[in-house]
């Protein structure tokens, strides 16, 4: 199932970011692959990246997150924000 963050208003806080990162919670855990479209997705704050993706990566685990979520029409920019967000949650580099 694809998720358009497009039709996410704003996403730029991180209330936002659980939303959206509950709507997937709920389609993994109902077995569904999840493809997030980040097209038309032009204000992305950090604070929104690490409450959907950072969170999400350290709820479900990494190898559980790259075998049912895949991320598609990402920026550069965005991509970026994702890794920062994904390894301050795994504590990989500190925050």
């Amino acid at each position: 199932m694809t998720v358009n963050l497009e039709t996410l208003q704003n996403m730029g806080t991180r209330e936002v970011g659980e939303r959206a990162r509950q709507q997937v919670l709920q389609l993994i855990s109902s077995g569904e692959t999840v493809q997030i479209d980040f097209r038309k997705s032009a204000r992305v704050t950090p604070s929104f990246v690490d409450e959907f993706i950072g969170k999400l990566v350290a709820e479900i685990g990494q190898e559980k997150f790259q075998s049912c979520v895949k991320i598609i029409n990402i920026s550069p920019d965005v991509e970026s924000l994702i890794q920062v967000a994904i390894a301050r949650r795994l504590r990989v580099i500190p925050a």
